[in-house]
């Protein structure tokens, strides 16, 4: 969770953003009015913590209650606060909430720049979900883009992904060999293109990777 929390900028804050995810919740439900005053209250509190990636949020929520000329100011201070900051899934997630209001706004042609930057954060952190969401707003502005590719742990084949989570489950190259009647040479051979796909250098990330964790053992009998 620590390791988590430093990539978003929360290292330290109080508690997770819950007022921001509710103003979002209500802000979708149309409940714009107590999703304007949670999400207000959540940009008062990150303006005095000073968190930037909990601050581009705040925005990103306030953005959703307001009219458009409020709207794209909000999301292009989400944008600014993030200036520099290593927490890339913050940013290309604020990148592209301001490239799709513009959009919507009918500026399209401005809105490429952001998309485009969104598209290749979410793409390096294997964001699949919102890199596909941007790469068709980027296709939506009328740019020219390259087919979907897929990415992050939908890049891995079946055979791939079924290797993967053996490993990440605690066995051994040759066990997994054995068991699915390979050579070994074929599981470093699966392993290192998972490797390359996912972003990662070895098996002991690709639990965190897969979204997995592998079973802890069970206690040994009589322990209490």
């Amino acid at each position: 969770m620590d390791r988590l929390s430093a990539g978003w900028g929360l290292i330290g804050a109080p508690a997770p953003p819950a007022r921001v995810l509710a103003a979002r919740a209500l802000a979708a439900l149309g409940d714009r009015e107590r999703a304007r005053e949670k999400a207000q209250t959540a940009l008062t509190q990150a303006r005095r913590w000073g968190a930037p990636a909990l601050l581009s949020h705040a925005l990103r929520a306030v953005a959703m209650t307001v009219g458009e000329g409020e709207r794209l100011a909000a999301l292009e201070e989400a944008v600014q606060v993030l200036d520099g900051s290593p927490a890339r899934l913050a940013r290309a997630e604020a990148f592209a909430d301001l490239g799709a209001a513009l959009r919507r706004s009918g500026r399209r042609v401005d809105a490429r720049p952001p998309l485009r930057e969104a598209l290749e954060l979410a793409r390096r952190c294997s964001a699949a979900s919102l890199a596909r969401h941007v790469h068709d707003e980027l296709a939506a502005t009328g740019e020219k883009v390259r087919r979907w590719t897929p990415i992050g742990v939908e890049s891995l084949t079946p055979s791939e992904r079924r290797v993967a989570e053996m490993a990440a489950g605690g066995m051994t190259n040759r066990q997994i060999a054995q068991a699915l009647f390979l050579t070994v040479k074929t599981i470093e051979t699966h392993l290192a293109a998972t490797y390359d796909k996912l972003g990662i250098r070895s098996r002991r990330a690709l639990p965190d990777a897969l979204g997995t964790r592998p079973e802890l053992p069970a206690p040994p009998a009589n322990v209490p």
